[in-house]
This record gives C-alpha cells, structure tokens and sequence, in this order.
C-alpha cells in the first residue's frame, strides 16, 4: 500500500462537516482501527457514504483502506520503538566497558585541570549544551554556553580553558572551523559525537563516540537519539565529582 502524502493539503480541502469526521477518525487511532465503517457512521451520526467521502479526500480508496494505513503506521512506530530501545540498551551495554569507563576518565581529568570549561552546539545539541553547562557549573566550575559559531576567543581565553563541542555528524564545517580557531589559539578540546572516526573527533584533543543509528533529513536534521549524549555528561559530572572528593 502506498503510504499518503500531503495529507495536511488535503484536509485543508475539508468542510467542516468532513473535518469533524476526520478529526474523530485520527484522534483515537487505536481503536477506530478496529471499527466498521457502520460503527463509525452510527456514532458520528452520519451515512457511511460521507465518512466514505472523507477517507477518499485524504487520499485513499475508502475506509478499509484508511484503516489499513492505521495498521501500517501502528506496526512502523512499534518497529521504529523498538529498535531504538535495542540500539540504546547496546549503548548503555558499551559505556560500561574498560575503554568507555577510561574515555570518561580522561575528559573528566581534563576539565578538573581547567580554569573554565566552553560548551559549544548547535540546534538540539546547543540546548544540551547549556543543560552541560549550568550541570558543570553546578559542581564548582567556570562555564559559558555557546551557540554562536562566530564566537571570538583571542585574548579571552588560555591554555587553560577547556572546550566541549557537541556535534552528532561531526561534519558540520562552520562547527569544525570553531575547533581548528580553539585549537589554533592554544585551547584543549573534547569531541562528543556519533562516531570517533568523523571529522571533528579526528581534529579534538579527546574524543567520546556513542553510536547510534543517524540519517539526515532534506533539512539536514539528525535522526540519532540524543539520550547517550545525556548520559555522557552526566558520566563526566559524576566522575568529575569523584574525583574533586579524593
């Protein structure tokens, strides 16, 4: 079956009677699933032939098939749900081992060796950014949050600062121009992204990979969860509070 497209265009198309049927046949999905089409007209009051009408306006060939779309969403979401749980119970598997337990390790030595701590991100990984920094300056530290890849450091910060770049490709060039301008003027940086092998990770002093499934969208939108970049950061926090403590 193909699956429908545009289907916000064609409910602008609706009179307010279709809309009505339409707004009772997508607000509980999960059980009109399972309904007949005499059940739904019965309880909307009106002939099968309109709530017929309705299914064709959306594009499809009538309400069997509307409800067989329904199916098909359900089953999708159900698959997507899934594998996203396994991909994040393999991470959560990963980040217990030797090497993971070491990477975080470094980094949190790292940021207790420095005077200030610099979050860099953009879209979603700019509001992680800031819940890293307001988390890090919680425990004690300098730290500034940054989402303005044009942001200046000469004569601001040394050596001594510590810069953390979240960024889930690694490939975003104005990103990596950030770390070559950091590194340049003499800054340390850290790398959390999908993969150690992207761009940005190669160009940091330190690198942390978590990966998960990615694709972008024609927006340039990344599809990986966000979720082991959380624990990351909380994983630094908690070690760097460790440490503070011996």
């Amino acid at each position: 079956m193909e699956i429908k497209m545009n289907l916000l265009e064609k409910v602008k198309s609706l009179n307010e009677l279709e809309y009505l049927i339409y707004v009772y046949l997508n607000k509980d999905k999960n059980r009109v699933k399972d309904l007949k089409l005499k059940d739904v007209a019965d309880e909307l009051h009106v002939s099968q032939s309109m709530v017929t009408r309705v299914c064709k306006k959306l594009g499809f060939d009538g309400f069997s098939e509307y409800k067989l779309h329904l199916r098909y969403t359900e089953e999708n979401s159900q698959k997507v749900k899934s594998e996203k749980l396994n991909y994040l119970l393999d991470y959560f598997q990963r980040s217990t081992t030797e090497s993971s337990i070491a990477q975080i390790k470094t980094v949190a030595n790292a940021i207790v060796d420095s005077s200030e701590v610099l979050f860099f991100g953009l879209g979603l990984s700019s509001a992680i950014a800031k819940y890293a920094a307001l988390l890090f300056n919680r425990k004690g530290f300098r730290t500034a949050f940054v989402d303005d890849m044009s942001w200046r450091v000469e004569n601001i910060y040394d050596s001594k600062t510590l810069a953390i770049i979240l960024t889930v490709s690694g490939e975003t060039e104005e990103v990596n121009k950030v770390i070559l301008n950091l590194k340049n003027r003499g800054l340390k940086v850290v790398v959390i992204s999908n993969k150690e092998i992207s761009t940005a990770a190669k160009l940091a002093d330190y690198s942390i990979g978590y990966y998960v499934p990615n694709n972008r969208d024609k927006y340039f939108h990344n599809s990986a969860t966000q979720v082991p970049v959380i624990h990351i950061i909380e994983s630094i926090s908690d070690e760097i509070q460790s440490l503070m403590k011996a």
